[in-house]
């Protein structure tokens, strides 16, 4: 397929860039000569350069010209990129974390490390730090992806002085931002369809509201139950917090409203396995009276012999693709290449087949 004119136009600027032979301040040619080197109109050049200037990359002075954009940041690399996740310690984040930091040693770079705890003063605390030691770019996990951030302003800041971001497993929807990440939005229509093809229609979901995922995941499942003329109500879906999950919710009164369903969908296996815990230590059997899926396919172990058919997490290849990610973006100014990783259900043995049975607790 041929290529518009004014992009033809707008990838021979960045690669002029990419290539280092026009630098960060540089003055770029009128209008009038990049129109007779292409043999293009004005207008065609003019459409290529604003492209660019809304993407960031150039900058237009009146009555001066239009330049590469300037960047605040030191010229001179440090060799060191800088990490930051909501927590470091369990479930997928040291795979993750192992997965950088091998590509970026392969390299010859360093990781400077900072965790969040999933609160945005840690999360500014963080990038503060950073930008102080002079990082050469940020691969961040967002904090509460999916609600308002007072750290914007700060993001915002970083693009505008030229310094590499990329976001892991989520992003912030209002920032233009390249993303290495689970395609979530296909992995909850994939766990959906899983258990509906098992004959369940009476489906439970458990969905986080504040990172994008569970918004992702969910519509995903919507996705899922509309092809198949259902509908998922409100009265289907557990909406939660990381907070309400650290204090608990596992109750009677939400017992009591699961023995309406055959099956659950659960937004990862850090709450699959607490619920599972909740509902042997109810007497409830999975599978034979419910059944789960879920995502992650993390190691937890438990007393329980039931594994969890789940959706596998990419853990240290997402995180060796995202520091390959970075190098690329610290070398080519316009790399913008997001990675999403479609989902891999891995079965196990907590999801029963129900076909014509009704299931349910009182079988």
């Amino acid at each position: 397929m041929t290529k518009a004119k004014y992009m033809v136009v707008a990838n021979w600027i960045k690669d002029q860039i990419d290539k280092g032979s026009l630098h960060h301040g540089d003055k770029i040619q009128t209008e009038a000569k990049i129109s007779k080197q292409f043999g293009y109109s004005r207008q065609t050049i003019r459409q290529a350069i604003s492209l660019l200037i809304n993407e960031g990359l150039l900058e237009s002075t009146q009555g001066s010209g239009t330049y590469v954009k300037k960047s605040k940041r030191s010229e001179k690399e440090s060799k060191v990129v800088g990490v930051i996740t909501t927590y470091n310690t369990d479930y997928i984040f040291p795979r993750i974390l192992g997965g950088i930091e091998e590509v970026l040693a392969d390299h010859e770079y360093a990781m400077q490390l900072g965790f969040t705890h999933n609160r945005v003063s840690d999360e500014r605390r963080a990038l503060e730090l950073m930008i102080q030691s002079n990082v050469d770019g940020f691969i961040i996990e967002p904090t509460r992806s999916a609600l308002p951030n007072p750290n914007m302003d700060l993001y915002q800041s970083l693009m505008d002085q030229g310094y590499p971001l990329l976001f892991i497993n989520a992003s912030y929807q209002v920032l233009p931002s390249v993303h290495v990440a689970l395609d979530d939005r296909k992995t909850g229509q994939m766990i959906y369809e899983y258990v509906y093809e098992r004959g369940h229609r009476r489906i439970f979901s458990f969905f986080k509201y504040d990172d994008i995922q569970g918004h992702l995941r969910y519509s995903g499942a919507n996705d899922a139950s509309k092809l198949h003329g259902q509908q998922i109500s409100d009265e289907d879906i557990f909406w939660y917090s990381t907070d309400d999950f650290e204090k608990g919710f596992m109750n009677e009164m939400l017992l009591d409203k699961l023995k309406d369903y055959t099956a659950i969908l659960c937004y990862n296996d850090a709450l699959a396995y607490q619920l599972l815990e909740f509902l042997e230590a109810h007497d409830i059997k999975v599978p034979e009276q419910i059944s789960i899926v879920s995502v992650d396919h993390t190691d937890f172990i438990g007393k329980s012999d039931v594994e969890i058919t789940s959706v596998a997490h990419p853990l240290q290849k997402l995180g060796s693709t995202a520091a390959k990610t970075m190098l690329e973006m610290i070398q080519k100014p316009t790399y913008n290449k997001s990675v999403d990783f479609q989902p891999k259900l891995v079965e196990g043995n907590s999801v029963k087949n129900i076909q014509q049975n009704g299931g349910g607790y009182d079988e």
